[in-house]
């Protein structure tokens, strides 16, 4: 992920070293032989390249393609041979994860209330990095219903409480809360990602200052503001007019939406690593479960009430667009 450099700094690491504070972007694709020199010969495999710098964000190559690579599988040996290095590292990777929404928290809840043994060792192998555990280490989770809910409301529903004097997580989450507080158990690093990851993301690093790539980072997102910070008063989205209010009000009250998450979660021993801004930002047509149309306009607009509300927290701003820049102090990817 791509951070500003004052992050790593603030910890006194390098952003060559630390895996939380940038996203080197490397991407290395391959593409089975396009051409071949003749029958019998060594396919030759064609690659692209893509980097960006680790301080800025700003794009070193962009699809760049590289100087083939000949492989020595033959045309007609019925399958090509890949070696890799793993000596040859290229870059870090922050870690692997799932999803947790109230329908898994739920069907988790039950199986502990059946078989305790077992929902533990169901956790141990997901999450543990002993023994045969995948050590999964990142939990991204919803904040408020998604399409994997019981029922569909936000942390608050109240008309027009533009104080939010009545937040509170509801009572499907508060399985997802029980569920992660028993991973954190088997994995006190656990990374918690607000969901939804890859769209519009604000990272607050508040977690981990180790290299260790198990930590575990719980991130949260919204897949819709309240009803009533809606145009349409509709969680669900039906319609890309259905976004959320443009008034600056709404907009503060949002913002503040995400900071009393962030203090709910921590009350409850959950230091909530990253948050993305909306799930599936630009599909606002859904009819089926909660959902917003959020462009990145709209996601600037909110970032910025929200560096204003949470000036002590270091803050990157990702964005599923392309392109690279920094602004007000804050990188950008989109």
């Amino acid at each position: 992920m791509l951070k500003d450099s004052t992050a790593a700094a603030g910890h006194g690491q390098s952003s060559a070293s630390a895996p939380s504070h940038f996203l080197l972007m490397f991407v290395l694709t391959f593409l089975l032989a396009l051409s071949y020199l003749a029958a019998g010969s060594a396919l030759e495999v064609k690659s692209w390249l893509t980097t960006a710098d680790a301080n800025t964000g700003a794009a070193i190559l962009l699809l760049a393609e590289q100087a083939p690579i000949n492989s020595n599988s033959k045309l007609g040996s019925g399958g090509v041979n890949i070696n890799v290095n793993i000596n040859d590292i290229k870059q870090t990777i922050l870690g692997y994860g799932a999803g947790l929404p109230q329908s898994s928290a739920k069907v988790l809840s039950d199986l502990k209330g059946r078989n305790l043994e077992l929902y533990n060792s169901v956790l141990q192998k997901l999450f543990s990095s002993n023994g045969d555990g995948a050590g999964m280490n990142i939990l991204r989770f919803p904040m408020g219903s998604c399409d994997f809910s019981m029922s569909i409301t936000s942390y608050d529903e109240v008309k027009n409480d533009y104080n939010l004097d009545n937040f509170g997580i509801d009572e499907d989450s508060k399985l997802i809360v029980n569920v992660l507080k028993d991973i954190m158990q088997v994995n006190p690093k656990l990374i918690l990602i607000g969901k939804h990851s890859l769209y519009y993301f604000l990272s607050f690093d508040l977690l981990s200052k180790t290299n260790n790539l198990r930590v575990i980072f719980p991130t949260a997102t919204p897949w819709s503001a309240p009803s009533w910070l809606k145009e349409w008063n509709e969680m669900i989205a039906y319609s890309e007019k259905n976004t959320l209010l443009s008034s600056d009000e709404a907009y503060q009250t949002y913002a503040q939406y995400f900071a009393k998450t962030l203090r709910a979660y921590k009350d409850q021993g959950l230091n909530i690593q990253y948050f993305t801004l909306q799930n599936e930002p630009l599909f606002g047509n859904g009819d089926q479960y909660p959902g917003m149309y959020f462009d990145a306009a709209q996601a600037t607009k909110l970032g910025r009430f929200a560096v204003k509300l949470i000036a002590f927290i270091v803050i990157t701003l990702f964005f599923h667009l392309v392109g690279f820049v920094l602004f007000n102090g804050i990188s950008l990817f989109w």
